[in-house]
């Protein structure tokens, strides 16, 4: 039912990553058709989502799966709807995320000079692009104009205390995003499972 007649291009599949070429409400309707499809418990369904949501508010994008896996297998939830649910952190909802959750951090952490989130972003990317051409350096014995060892470790000085509120002000949004899937996903579950026994009835 929900296989392709023409298999996607690499480019398309980045570009359906960012804005679903279905639109967002057709989109959202077929992830929810996805998770009713799954041969498993309303809970596991819904905390296995919920897992995958809230993990999707951590600053550390290249463990989000991951962490939503565990998350979800610790718990007893569906891990395939875990990795679903990670789909709620995307290009378009990350801005949003950092944003919320920084200005939480440094709330919480008593920061006052508040960055905005475009300054964030650009700043760690010039963190991270130092400690790249460092590593390269390294690695390809090119240390003509390497900076000193100490630099380098400030350079992830630096990029800890960005981390650092993120991380923190994740916590709280973390514990609501999950409940408010978890909560939410069982009643549209109940509707959905509702409304096919009423289909079914002649």
């Amino acid at each position: 039912m929900f296989s392709r007649h023409k298999k996607q291009s690499l480019l398309d599949r980045i570009f359906n990553n960012i804005w679903p070429c279905m639109g967002l409400q057709r989109f959202s309707k077929y992830i929810l058709c996805r998770l009713a499809r799954l041969r498993t418990s309303r809970y596991a369904v819904a905390a296995g989502f919920a897992c995958g949501a809230c993990m999707s508010f951590t600053p550390f994008l290249g463990i989000h799966i991951l962490s939503s896996v565990i998350f979800a297998f610790c718990i007893r939830a569906s891990i395939v709807a875990s990795i679903i649910g990670t789909f709620i952190g995307n290009p378009l909802t990350f801005p949003l995320i950092w944003f919320v959750t920084y200005k939480t951090g440094a709330l919480m952490l008593g920061i006052s000079n508040h960055a905005d989130v475009a300054y964030l972003l650009s700043h760690a990317s010039d963190i991270l692009i130092k400690i790249n051409d460092w590593n390269i350096k390294t690695l390809t014995y090119s240390t003509g104009d390497l900076a000193p060892f100490g630099t380098y470790m400030g350079y992830w000085k630096q990029l800890g205390s960005l981390l650092y509120p993120l991380a923190i002000g994740s916590i709280p949004w973390v514990i609501i995003i999950w409940f408010t899937f978890f909560l939410l996903l069982l009643k549209l579950q109940s509707g959905f499972i509702f409304r096919k026994k009423i289909n079914r009835t002649p």
